[in-house]
Order: C-alpha cells, then sequence, then structure tokens
C-alpha cells in the first residue's frame, strides 16, 4: 500500500512539474513572440515610404478634419505636406500652422510600443485562428501617476509571421491625468497591418470622455487612418 501511495505521489508531482514547465514555456513563447512583434515595426525604415494621413477629431463638437501626406525621401522639415483642411484644400498658412503643431506633438507626446506594453505582464487570453490574444499591464506617463493600475491592454499578435495586429487600452476605473480633470472613459485602438514586408500602421483611434473642474465636460474622439502607402525606390 505504501508502495501504491508513493508511486501516486510521484505521477501527481511530475504532472504539477508538467504544468509548471508547460506555463513557464506558454508564457517565454508569448513575450518573444510579442518583442519580435514589436521589433519589427521598430525596423520600419520611414525614408522608404509614403503615404497620406486623414485625421478626424471631435473636440467637444469641435471638428478638425485634415489629409496629410508623408514622403520619407524627402529633407526632415519638408516630409510632410498637409493636403486638405476641413475638406478643402489647404492654405498656405494653414500648411506653416500644420507643420509646427506636428512639430510641437512630437516632442510633447510621444509613446514607443516597449514601453507601453508591459512584457512582464503578458498573460494569455485565447490562441485560437492562428493569433494569440494576450492582456497586458499599461504604462503611459503622460496620463498621470494616478492611471497607474487603472489601464489595461490587450492585443493580438500572429505567431507564425510576428505580426502585431491590434492593441486595445481600456480603462478598469476613473482617473485624473491632471489637476481638476476626471477621466471616467478612455479607450485607444491601434491596428498594424503588412506591407511588402514591413508592418506598418492602419488606424489609431481614441476615445476619452469626463469632466474638467467637476461640471465642465469632456468629450474627446480621434481617428487617424493611414492609407495609400507606397513603396519608394
Amino acid at each position: 500500500m505504501r508502495t501504491i501511495f508513493q508511486l501516486l505521489l510521484l505521477i501527481w508531482l511530475l504532472f504539477l512539474s508538467n504544468q509548471t514547465n508547460a506555463a513557464q514555456f506558454e508564457a517565454s513563447h508569448l513575450k518573444s513572440v510579442v518583442q519580435n512583434a514589436i521589433q519589427r515595426i521598430k525596423d520600419i525604415d520611414k525614408t522608404k515610404w509614403a503615404f497620406e494621413l486623414h485625421s478626424f477629431e471631435n473636440e467637444e463638437g469641435e471638428i478638425t478634419d485634415y489629409t496629410a501626406a508623408f514622403n520619407g525621401a524627402l529633407p526632415e522639415g519638408q516630409k510632410w505636406q498637409l493636403l486638405t483642411k476641413d475638406k478643402k484644400p489647404a492654405t498656405d498658412k494653414q500648411k506653416r500652422a500644420f507643420i509646427k503643431q506636428r512639430n510641437k506633438d512630437k516632442k510633447t507626446f510621444s509613446i514607443k510600443l516597449e514601453q507601453l506594453i508591459t512584457l512582464d505582464s503578458l498573460q494569455l487570453l485565447d490562441s485560437a485562428n492562428e493569433a494569440l490574444t494576450a492582456s497586458f499591464d499599461v504604462n503611459i506617463p503622460k496620463l498621470g501617476d494616478d492611471a497607474i493600475g487603472k489601464l489595461k491592454g490587450t492585443l493580438v499578435v500572429s505567431p507564425k509571421n510576428q505580426l502585431l495586429k491590434q492593441i486595445t487600452i481600456t480603462n478598469l476605473a476613473e482617473f485624473s491625468p491632471m489637476a481638476m480633470t476626471n477621466i471616467e472613459k478612455f479607450k485607444m485602438v491601434l491596428t498594424f497591418t503588412e506591407v511588402s514586408g514591413q508592418v506598418l500602421p492602419i488606424n489609431a483611434e481614441m476615445t476619452m470622455r469626463g469632466t474638467f473642474a467637476g461640471f465642465m465636460e469632456l468629450n474627446e474622439t480621434s481617428k487617424d487612418s493611414y492609407i495609400k502607402y507606397k513603396l519608394l525606390e
């Protein structure tokens, strides 16, 4: 009887060990796939691409709508050109203001994917349809310390070609990115695709709702669409 008990205990311990090793392999594999997918996006050579950006923003009913062209082969300062503003051909004044604003935005709000996605927090949710779906902890310093622990992210990545297809970030609770500001709903969705062997963005969408000073409504939605990609010679 004792020998049988010892044998059963050994089998159980081996089972637990195999389960642990499988979980460790799964976590390691997921982290490696996501790391490689992020690296593919970082490896984009922007000097070899041209595309158009259509941007739409609705901020408390004030709408901004424009289309701009990007040519990575042109010198710095000439890469971007505003084409339309509010569905009308852009004026020279609007073109200068656009370039000035883009340079300002680039300096004040820039998120790197390897900072946005906390790799050690990745948890596999699903592995169907040749894609891995995982959750992760989110770190966006520009949203303030109060947002720490109140944002959650999910991503969809293809392990076959290391393609990060989509990133979705939502808030789990209200947070305050700055004094007297309260965000009740936050959602950001980034989508990517593969063009000529490189991973490029398709859409960047954001919804943010809340209040300022306790009574002023904050309601902002925006969507950037990247279209007409062209690989330059």
